[in-house]
């Protein structure tokens, strides 16, 4: 008896304990997400750009027409990219009535008034910055969701909004799925009483805080009170009970576990003392099993606190990554908001830059302005007597100037002026004197205090009753001759890499072409650039081009010259050498040097460039024909491996107009030329045909797929083709159907370009409805190229695929980037094990992973197709690995529809 009250207050003591921690847990990864979500639009509510963007607008078309616009949807693109599908930000503009995107404009309908929306409600009250609305269903975009929302204010009243909107459905996922011990369930709640777990309708109807639910008793303790633990009946079982307060105001994360499931431990020990009952014998060796048991406990209830004093530490710091976050996200807006003001202000030197070019023509208007300027910034009248040679400054440079300059004879002027002017200065005088010009005007440096040389622009004319005195306005543009070099530095200098750009390049080698010189064009690209920064940002891409131009620049010289050209480009020139071995012995180097290492937060990044050459004069004394034959050149070095420098030639050109070619031949296929040929996918348990592919071939054309299909994915050629194999595809299964045939499913191959025909599904469906065919006889093969780019909307439209009824298959298993972590959230119903796959591991002595890829392929309810299986010996052993189907040229080499038809019913051997 004593052994039965021990273990049952142990067994529930733990349970309890469990259920706390379990339930804690849980409630800190919500506050985590919804730190980060309200850190999101701090950050949006705190951004300059969004609030000049809403101050400035006051019609739709002053939406669509403004500047920033598609910064203010990049912005907001990149926000809601950083959370992938959970949430959507938006900026609202209360003057219109509308809503921006990051896919675009809305101009909201008349009923649609968000003044009466429940997040604007929530803003209004003021009680925080960033406030929190009720769950809602938001009819825009068909979600059920929580909106937080800043205001944007101009001078104390509201003019706009930053929202985002967190939906519903992905938070209640997530608590829901997770379970409490064996029927325990989490459950996500309000403090107004609203559980959401139900998928259908995600606010139950009833409240759990009814009168004559057992909850109502909580009410109380739930929003004033801390967290305890509850014992109650719920759904009609006895339930221990533990909830724990949210970030989110007003929510709770509850947590249960059946009494009953604690308790079949303890009746288990009462079934083992009725036992005990039964033998003097058995109960000495239960009794010592007994001592063991309580020891053990000891041991587990040690440990237990162990565990909770570990999880405490895990709570602080999870704390402590929090704060780090938060000082990161804040060192980030503080370097974005540096960014865009120097932006503003290379923008702004810009500007002024074209003042300066216009003027030379607006001088007479502006001596006109300088003769009553004596408040302007850094200038003063002056006056000069040419009889007593005498200038003087009777007003300004008194306040604002280093040099309190008055009164000056012609020896002190000559003092002051800078040597080299001196001559300009006293010319332009006396040409004005005897009557050359019309007025006296010119620009001279003069030596300050520090003995540095400083700007003046002098302007005067004789005074109309004195016609030996000249009088007129000194204007101080030091900063304005500062600012013009710069911005003629910046007009042959790449922001971003400080090295000369284009337009420098070109002059550089239209001198070096006209003086008849000897030399190389080198085009250098940086391989897979693209991926970095689709992958790591943009910023990360920029840190990296800035240290291969640092690198890059080193090698420059006398006779070599780096410029960029643009995006991941940089265009060189070896000047007067025209021996191939130094030029290649100077690219190998360049080669090597960058090749090693970038480190980059803490990331080595290993950079593989592609370079293309062309020598002058051999080659070409145009400036632009040069340019375009390195460009030849370095494409050629792309799409034939990368990673290493080719020399332009002639043979260059005719692969050019091959593809040319090719390009034409396609266009003339698409109207008549094109066949389908067929290749058998087989269970190789009953030897039938399960399905097939279908593969594109021209008619009478001996170009080959891995020709013209990398050609027509360049163009919207490859739409083309994709519409007309699906097509051909459908009239062959209405051909077979229509002759009484059995028919079996067919693959066709889906580009990651026709992602890019914003009609496929439509006419999919189309042609399923025209030919009565039901979508389980199409299937579309993919690959993992195609998740490359917009991840998102690629899931969206093959979830319209399967949708209407079709399958999906992963092509090319096993080569490139492939990776098993794909398979856990891609929309697919079966992955095809490349030839290169099956070749290196379908033997004896490395069965063993390929055995462990099916095994964790099929264990996520997937197919297994092998492809290229040619030797009886592959398929003995992928049947010993339960492979589900194979397809290759031991059964069958792709053939045409009527040889296919005959093998609808065989059996293989």
């Amino acid at each position: 008896l004593m052994f039965n009250i021990f273990m049952r207050n142990v067994l529930i003591q733990d349970a309890q304990n469990k259920l706390k921690s379990d339930t804690k847990l849980i409630a800190m990864q919500v506050n985590n997400e919804y730190a980060k979500y309200k850190e999101m639009v701090n950050q949006l509510s705190h951004n300059s750009q969004v609030k000049e963007f809403v101050m400035s607008i006051d019609s739709v078309d002053s939406v669509l027409e403004h500047p920033r616009y598609e910064e203010i949807k990049q912005l907001l693109k990149d926000t809601n990219e950083s959370d992938e599908d959970a949430s959507l930000s938006w900026i609202g503009i209360n003057s219109i009535n509308a809503i921006i995107y990051d896919t675009g404009f809305a101009d909201l309908s008349d009923d649609y008034i968000y003044y009466e929306r429940p997040w604007y409600i929530e803003m209004i009250k003021g009680e925080q910055e960033i406030a929190v609305s009720p769950p809602y269903f938001e009819a825009v975009d068909q979600n059920h969701v929580v909106t937080l929302v800043a205001s944007i204010n101009d001078q104390d009243m509201n003019i706009g909004n930053i929202g985002l909107d967190i939906y519903i459905n992905d938070m209640r996922n997530f608590v829901s799925e997770i379970s409490l011990g064996e029927k325990g369930e989490a459950l996500l709640i309000t403090t107004e009483g609203t559980y959401i777990v139900n998928p259908n309708s995600w606010i139950q109807s009833k409240s759990i805080f009814d009168n004559n639910d057992p909850l109502y008793v909580l009410k109380d303790s739930v929003l004033t009170g801390e967290p305890d633990l509850k014992e109650m009946v719920l759904n009609k079982e006895k339930v221990y009970f533990y909830y724990t307060k949210l970030d989110i105001e007003n929510w709770i994360i509850g947590g249960y576990i059946p009494i009953g499931e604690v308790h079949k431990n303890v009746n288990m020990v009462n079934m083992m003392s009725g036992v005990m009952v039964l033998s003097a014998f058995m109960i000495i060796i239960v009794f010592s099993i007994l001592l063991r048991t309580v020891s053990d406990n000891k041991i587990l209830i040690k440990l237990n606190q162990e565990l909770i004093e570990k999880e405490k530490k895990l709570i602080d710091n999870n704390e402590e990554i929090k704060n780090s976050h938060d000082v990161v996200w804040h060192q980030k807006e503080e370097i974005e908001a540096s960014y865009h003001q120097l932006a503003a202000t290379e923008e702004e030197l810009r500007v002024q830059y074209e003042e300066i070019e216009a003027y030379s023509s607006q001088l007479e208007k502006l001596s006109e302005q300088f003769e009553m300027a004596m408040n302007f910034t850094n200038s003063a009248i002056w006056e000069y007597d040419i009889k007593t040679k005498k200038l003087t400054i009777p007003h300004g440079f008194k306040a604002n100037r280093s040099n309190n300059l008055e009164v000056m004879d012609s020896l002190r002027i000559d003092d002051m002026i800078y040597s080299e002017d001196r001559t300009t200065f006293w010319s332009s005088v006396e040409s004005y004197i005897n009557g050359e010009t019309n007025e006296l005007h010119v620009q001279i440096r003069v030596l300050n205090k520090d003995d540095g040389l400083d700007w003046w622009l002098i302007h005067g004319k004789f005074l109309e009753h004195e016609k030996h005195t000249i009088r007129g306005m000194l204007v101080d543009i030091t900063k304005i001759k500062e600012q013009e070099d710069y911005i003629r530095t910046l007009a042959y200098i790449d922001p971003l890499t400080e090295l000369p750009n284009r337009r420098r390049f070109i002059e550089k080698l239209e001198f070096s072409v006209s003086k008849n010189r000897e030399g190389a064009v080198i085009l250098l690209d940086l391989d897979n650039f693209k991926d970095i920064n689709d992958t790591l940002g943009h910023v990360y891409g920029d840190l990296l081009l800035k240290e291969v131009s640092r690198r890059l620049s080193l090698f420059t010289s006398e006779e070599i010259f780096i410029s960029r050209f643009g995006g991941d480009e940089f265009l060189i020139i070896i000047d007067y050498i025209s021996d191939k071995e130094i030029i290649s012995e100077i690219i190998e180097d360049i080669i090597t040097y960058l090749k090693q290492p970038i480190r980059i937060d803490g990331n080595d990044n290993e950079i593989g460039v592609s370079l293309g050459i062309t020598l002058y004069p051999q080659d070409s004394t145009d400036v632009n024909q040069l340019i375009m034959n390195a460009d030849v050149a370095m494409y050629h070095v792309k799409n034939t491996g990368k990673n290493r420098y080719v020399y332009y030639n002639d043979q260059m050109k005719s692969e050019i107009l091959e593809k040319s070619r090719i390009e034409q031949k396609i266009d003339e296929a698409l109207k008549e030329g094109f066949k389908l040929v067929y290749q058998p996918q087989i269970d190789p348990k009953t030897g039938q045909v399960v399905s097939g592919e279908a593969l594109i071939r021209f008619k009478d054309e001996s170009i080959f797929p891995n020709e013209f299909i990398p050609i027509a994915e360049t163009s919207h050629r490859i739409i083309d083709i994709g519409r007309w194999v699906m097509k051909e595809s459908i009239q062959q299964l209405h051909r077979w159907k229509t002759k009484g045939l059995t028919i079996k499913p067919i693959a066709i191959n889906f580009s990651p370009k026709q992602l890019m025909d914003h009609g496929f599904v439509e006419y999919y469906k189309d042609l399923l409805e025209q030919y009565d065919l039901e979508a389980k006889y199409i299937e579309f093969e993919i690959t993992e190229s195609i998740f490359l780019t917009h991840k998102e909307e690629t899931i969206d439209f093959l979830n319209q695929i399967r949708n209407i009824g079709s399958k999906i298959a992963l092509d090319d298993f096993g080569t490139g980037y492939s990776s098993l972590s794909y398979l856990t959230f891609l929309p697919v119903d079966s992955v095809k094990l490349d030839k290169s796959l099956c070749d290196r591991f379908v033997e004896v002595k490395d069965l063993h992973v390929m055995k462990s890829l099916i095994s964790l392929v099929q264990g996520l309810n997937l197919l297994v197709v092998a492809e290229g299986i040619e030797t009886y010996k592959q398929v003995e052993l992928l049947m010993q690995l339960e492979c589900d189907l194979i397809q290759g040229y031991y059964y069958s080499k792709p053939v045409d529809h009527a040889k296919y038809e005959s093998y609808l019913d065989k059996i293989f051997d």
